[in-house]
């Protein structure tokens, strides 16, 4: 027999309130539809799927996946420039492999951005996030962010948009350090990524944004941020993406952020403000949104 010796099991959470939350939003039914469907074409490497089923009706699943133990899990708390290169990479090749692809229109079981009922429900979302907590923690935001963040709210619909408008492509949906693996494959480092719990269908530079901001200090950012985008674009450029210019990226780079912060804002209602979670959110979190300024993304909310 070729089983493996050891595996990942994965299980609905025995944590009820995580439990609640991944069968309302079928996270489970979801990342086994993509295990049985989209893995063995996606593009890139991810865990072998030995098995996956789920009970769409009460939300149960299991996934028997790749014991990933040979390689070395991304480490947030000190990432190394070359790990984000390697992500960055491996980005592109992914999003190169479904730009503008004829396959994403038959995968309604996928959040879209082009979603107008889900667009209006992140909006509705967002707005009553802002509302309770813009008027108390918002101070401890980033010079200048907390204006746009309520601005954001009066014209969210108009704002996020064009992000699930093409050219679009599939995306991770939470493509963060946390969530990759890196091996020697025997020729190169290669990048596993895991959790495809949350894919989506959207502009390629909003998870390219997501991942550089929740990867980068500010720092690391400023400093980097151009040769990244550089090195993204020309990674879509080797997979045959040749009509999608640099400041067409930048462009939906900066629109992208906002993605950044919807997702904080929307944390922060959730959360108690002293608890650990709501600490790191305010502590770790907030800070990196000075993006949003560094870049004049307040430009993109009209007047």
């Amino acid at each position: 027999m070729n089983a493996p010796r050891t595996l990942v099991v994965k299980l609905p959470s025995d944590v009820p309130e995580t439990d609640a939350a991944t069968r309302r939003f079928g996270v489970g039914e979801r990342e086994v539809r993509f295990f049985k469907e989209l893995a063995p074409d996606i593009g890139v490497p991810v865990p072998e799927c030995y098995y996956a089923d789920s009970d769409n009706d009460n939300g149960d699943f299991v996934l028997l996946l790749e014991d990933l133990s040979n390689g070395r899990p991304g480490d947030e708390t000190n990432v190394a420039l070359e790990d984000v290169e390697l992500g960055v990479k491996n980005m592109a090749r992914l999003h190169a492999r479904w730009w503008e692809s004829d396959r994403l229109a038959r995968l309604d079981w996928i959040f879209s951005s082009e979603d107008p009922e889900r667009a209006t429900k992140s909006g509705q979302t967002y707005r009553a996030s802002w509302a309770k907590i813009g008027n108390g923690i918002g101070s401890e935001f980033p010079a200048g962010v907390s204006e746009m963040a309520g601005r954001l709210g009066t014209h969210f619909e108009e704002v996020m948009r064009p992000l699930g408008e093409a050219p679009v492509t599939l995306i991770h949906g939470d493509c963060r350090v946390y969530n990759l693996f890196f091996r020697d494959n025997g020729q190169r480092t290669e990048v596993v990524t895991i959790d495809w719990q949350t894919p989506s269908i959207s502009r390629g530079a909003a998870e390219l944004a997501y991942f550089l901001i929740f990867c980068l200090s500010v720092e690391k950012r400023r400093k980097h941020e151009k040769s990244l985008l550089r090195l993204y674009l020309n990674g879509l450029k080797a997979e045959g993406v040749d009509d999608y210019s640099y400041e067409r990226l930048v462009e939906d780079y900066r629109r992208g952020m906002f993605r950044f912060l919807v997702i904080g804002v929307n944390m922060l209602a959730n959360v108690g403000f002293d608890n650990v979670a709501g600490r790191a959110v305010i502590d770790v979190a907030l800070p990196r949104l000075a993006g949003l300024t560094d870049l004049d993304c307040g430009a993109l909310i009209p007047d």
